[in-house]
């Protein structure tokens, strides 16, 4: 109750502040209208659970503008709330709503916690077939084994019709000797489970005339094919007419190669100059490739990056690889450059790094405090900036404190940026705290925060 009663002083005192306004001297509010039945729907269910447990509290007042709990305060004018009673006692919850005229309306709601004894949980009873694949299927005939799981460890079958048709137990084996599905019921503890069994007929599967595999007669040799340096191959193959089945013969080889010594061709060499270095404009560059021998031995070029091109993309020996850069306007980057003898597969790289344009220099100088009027304040923020390679973004850190897109003013903003001077824009409302207050734009630029003090006068 004492909790009640202070969340009533509390709103008395907020309608008196709002009463008030810009008036420097208030006279106490008159007593609210009433009653009205601005509460349409007020319950706790269930109304009595066991200490520990927990209630879910339903409201409704549509018709009014606020409402408020007596435990937590505000909430909305409808709604649902989970709440746990944590010891033996009874519980009380008021709720009092408030609408546009001044009219209130209050109710409250009622549950109580008891001291309850828990019996103790018995696992659900688990009946499952052991054989009999995922369908649980059986052949006529067969054992169906079974065996259960949870409830009291003792347990009762029953197989109505089976043989045998009842026994004891965690497993139990019983078998039909006719088709169909069959349902076996396992008891513990006053709990039952089932479990059903697909009987069916074996079907016997006569035994099948084994067929070996044909084949077709060989086709032509193919061209002769470098293995390594000393030996070329060839082969010629055939294909399965007849495929064997039913345990027939199996197929033979259907490739068939040979193979023969060759003269080792010459062996080319590569290298590349390892790197080079370019400012950061736009430009071009080149790096020397170089092969053993100098002639007859062909390459490839690629890139990496897209802001490398490559100018030579193939030679046949000894020679200049051109290429050509894009402006940097970044930090320093670099782009490999990979030549690929044809020949052998060998790979050499060559590092292409292009220089970061010279640093920036920038200053920015903010307004560090504005003061503003009581009744529909607002101004501007200065920021002044100096050199290249600047920016700046202003955010409010404050409720009452709007930024605008202009001194008009132009519409509310989340935050205002600019790489050059110029003026942050913003409104204040009217002060009804009845004293000065301040506030806080921040801006964060490029070389550094700046929190701008804002003073609203009372």
């Amino acid at each position: 109750m004492p909790r009640f009663f202070a969340v009533l002083c509390v709103l008395f005192l907020s309608v008196v502040v709002s009463a008030c306004g810009k008036c420097n001297k208030c006279e106490a509010p008159t007593s609210p209208k009433g009653p009205v039945e601005l509460i349409t729907l007020l319950n706790a269910t269930p109304a009595e659970v066991c200490a520990g447990g927990n209630i879910q509290i339903v409201w409704a007042a549509s018709q009014a503008k606020t409402a408020v709990f007596s435990d937590i305060g505000s909430v909305a004018t409808s709604g649902n709330r989970l709440v746990q009673l944590g010891q033996v006692g009874e519980y009380k919850y008021v709720l009092t709503a408030y609408n546009n005229n001044g009219e209130s309306h209050q109710k409250e709601v009622k549950a109580t916690a008891k001291a309850c004894s828990q019996p103790p949980v018995v696992p659900a009873v688990v009946c499952r077939v052991d054989n009999g694949g995922s369908n649980s299927t059986v052949y006529v005939g067969t054992y169906a084994r079974l065996s259960a799981s949870g409830g009291t460890g003792q347990y009762d079958w029953y197989a109505s019709g089976g043989s045998p048709p009842i026994g004891t137990g965690s497993t139990f084996e019983t078998k039909y000797s006719q088709v169909g599905v069959r349902t076996v019921t396992v008891n513990s503890g006053g709990q039952s489970a089932t479990c059903n069994v697909h009987f069916v007929e074996q079907v016997v599967t006569p035994t099948p005339t084994p067929v070996n595999c044909v084949v077709s007669d060989w086709g032509p040799w193919s061209a002769w094919s470098p293995v390594n340096s000393t030996t070329e191959q060839r082969s010629r193959t055939r294909s399965v007419v007849t495929p064997a089945s039913n345990g027939g013969q199996s197929c033979p080889a259907l490739t068939e190669t040979e193979t023969r010594t060759i003269t080792p061709p010459v062996v080319c060499q590569i290298a590349v100059e390892p790197s080079a270095t370019l400012d950061h404009p736009a430009g071009s560059g080149a790096v020397s490739v170089t092969t053993s021998p100098a002639n007859g031995c062909s390459w490839t070029a690629t890139g990496d990056t897209s802001w490398l091109s490559i100018g030579t993309t193939a030679g046949n020996g000894s020679d200049q690889l051109s290429f050509s850069v894009s402006a940097n306007s970044g930090t320093q980057r670099q782009s490999v450059i990979s030549v690929r003898l044809t020949s052998t597969g060998q790979v050499v790289t060559s590092v292409v790094t292009q220089k970061s344009p010279p640093a920036p220099t920038c200053q920015v100088a903010v307004q560090q405090s504005v003061t503003t009027d009581a009744t529909n304040g607002g101004g501007s923020v200065s920021v002044t900036v100096s050199g290249s390679g600047c920016s700046w973004t202003a955010t409010s850190e404050t409720s009452w404190v709007t930024l605008r897109a202009g001194s008009s003013p132009g519409p509310a903003l989340a935050s205002v940026s600019g790489t050059v001077s110029g003026s942050i824009y913003f409104a204040t409302g009217n002060n009804g705290t009845g004293a000065q207050r301040t506030g806080t734009i921040r801006v964060v630029t490029t070389t550094g925060t700046f929190n701008v003090t804002i003073t609203q006068r009372q």
